[in-house]
């Protein structure tokens, strides 16, 4: 099949991008600048050039796909969002994402794949969410997709095209947040929000990218998947775990409002929020094999793909 990919240079979208056209696929991926180009050209895909605001070859090019993924993210590492302007990052992701289904409608793609978060179901108390998608109530890195979840779907019924919305636990892997985390804690600069009870959810980049792979060539219709690998953890212990690897003290707890002070509030949200996730319906959908089946396994192979020998052994 033909893939359109945006975001494609993206930690998540490079991987994606990778693994489909290890798997065959032909993949146009989406890329804003001559930097991105040249990660999408990595991967095996082929680079589209554009902008999801304008219009542009881009725009013929999609026609050619059977089927389009969003892997667009309404804030990137560096943006400060704001209690006064998370409303127009809210505006602008939902712009982007349905100007994309928008220019799809008008090929051969019959099916839109977005990418949403496990955030988007909000602070449960640590109950389980298994495919809730209705109950909305995001927090923390995605407080600006909560204007978009009806307008992407009334966009894509428009079109006349089939939804699929991916709901992807945190994402770890040699990229994105991991290293950051794991450069904080060697110098001793992190800290956790206390309590640090909350129960938190995971994901290797490895079986995200199978997952998606999997929903391409194996769900035609509408559907909602939620991805993790199932094992809710509580944030003082899977922190705990990584600093017995990397053979460090486990860093500091503060308050939500000092910590707020020192990173913002949509990062205390999301790092004090209390949700546990389930990707059975996943697994059992589309008959994935877990690569990486739980964070020990992952956080002590992902330290050594960075080059980080684990200090101490994982149980």
């Amino acid at each position: 099949m033909k893939i359109f990919v945006s975001g494609a240079a993206g930690f998540i979208g490079s991987a994606v991008s990778a693994e489909l056209v290890k798997r065959g696929h032909k993949v146009l991926g989406m890329a804003i600048d001559d930097n991105e180009v040249n990660i999408v050209r990595k991967t095996g895909a082929i680079p589209v050039q554009g902008d999801l605001f304008k219009g542009g070859e881009w725009c013929n090019i999609i026609a050619e796909a059977d089927k389009v993924i969003s892997l667009t993210q309404p804030t990137k590492m560096g943006d400060v969002i704001t209690r006064d302007n998370v409303e127009s990052y809210s505006r602008k992701h939902t712009e982007a994402v349905t100007n994309l289904i928008k220019a799809a409608s008008d090929g051969n793609a019959r099916q839109v794949i977005v990418t949403n978060h496990t955030e988007c179901f909000g602070n449960r108390d640590g109950k389980w969410v298994e495919s809730d998608a209705a109950a909305h109530d995001p927090v923390g890195f995605c407080r600006p997709l909560a204007g978009s979840f009806e307008a992407i779907e009334r966009t894509a019924e428009d079109a006349g095209l089939s939804l699929v919305n991916l709901y992807p636990a945190p994402v770890y892997g040699d990229g994105g947040w991991f290293p950051m985390v794991v450069d904080e804690m060697i110098k001793g600069k992190m800290k956790m929000v206390s309590p640090g009870t909350n129960y938190m959810n995971l994901i290797h980049i490895d079986d995200v990218a199978a997952l998606y792979s999997l929903v391409v060539e194996k769900v035609e219709g509408s559907d909602v998947f939620i991805l993790s690998d199932d094992r809710p953890v509580k944030q003082i212990d899977m922190i705990s775990h990584l600093a017995d690897l990397l053979d460090v003290d486990v860093p500091e707890m503060v308050s939500v409002a000092e910590f707020e002070k020192l990173y913002g509030w949509l990062t205390a949200e999301c790092l004090s929020c209390n949700t546990r996730v389930s990707s059975l319906k996943a697994i059992q959908t589309l008959g994935h094999k877990p690569i990486i089946r739980s964070y020990e396994q992952g956080f002590a192979y992902t330290l050594k793909l960075m080059g980080v020998e684990p200090r101490r052994k994982a149980a």
